[in-house]
């Protein structure tokens, strides 16, 4: 099933996540047959992307070994807050009155509504610092030989004129990057 989808499509089921790898001929021998991993976009240098479905990661690490660890990060899926419940942390939140002011948060995700109230402060300029789309053709982040940068102050601008998308045309299609960065970003009481 996995080969008739395209990569986005394979990317954007609910049950895979990804990981870097280092990108060499044992990875590229790894992914022939595999239906269970797909390969994205070189990152940097030797580094690729690798998405895989969550229950297979055991298969990855075992294959690679030891000697591969340090070029796999941690799945950075699409994952729900079990993870977050198990570990207390919600829990730690509420006793130690923790509000988020004052913290920059990084997203790694389908993307931002950078339009969207919830992102917006009082005067109407942008909270967000930075969005990377890294699906996008143009000039990454300093060290980064992909995808699109856009600054907050290209964000302002954008945010100021009629048509938004015209200035920064970044969107998040499927709106799961969006809902995350909302919940962290609305106001507490």
């Amino acid at each position: 099933m996995a080969n008739e989808l395209s990569l986005e499509e394979f990317i954007r089921q609910p049950d895979v996540v990804d990981l870097h790898a280092k990108n060499d001929e044992e990875l590229l021998s790894f992914l022939r047959g595999r239906e269970y991993v797909r390969m994205g976009k070189v990152v940097s240098g030797n580094n690729t992307v690798i998405y895989v479905r969550r229950n297979k990661i055991d298969d990855v690490l075992r294959f690679f070994g030891q000697k591969h660890l340090e070029h796999l990060a941690l799945p950075l899926g699409l994952l729900g807050t079990e993870s977050m419940k198990e570990s207390n942390i919600l829990e730690t939140q509420m006793e130690l009155g923790l509000k988020g002011k004052g913290v920059l948060i990084g997203f790694i995700d389908t993307g931002i509504d950078y339009t969207n109230k919830v992102f917006l402060n009082e005067d109407g300029s942008s909270k967000i610092k930075y969005i990377w789309d890294q699906s996008a053709n143009g000039s990454g982040p300093k060290g980064y030989h992909f995808g699109t940068e856009y600054t907050n102050e290209q964000i302002n601008d954008a945010l100021k004129s009629e048509i938004p998308r015209n200035i920064v045309p970044h969107q998040d299609v499927v709106g799961h990057g969006t809902f995350l960065a909302s919940i962290a970003c609305r106001k507490r009481r």
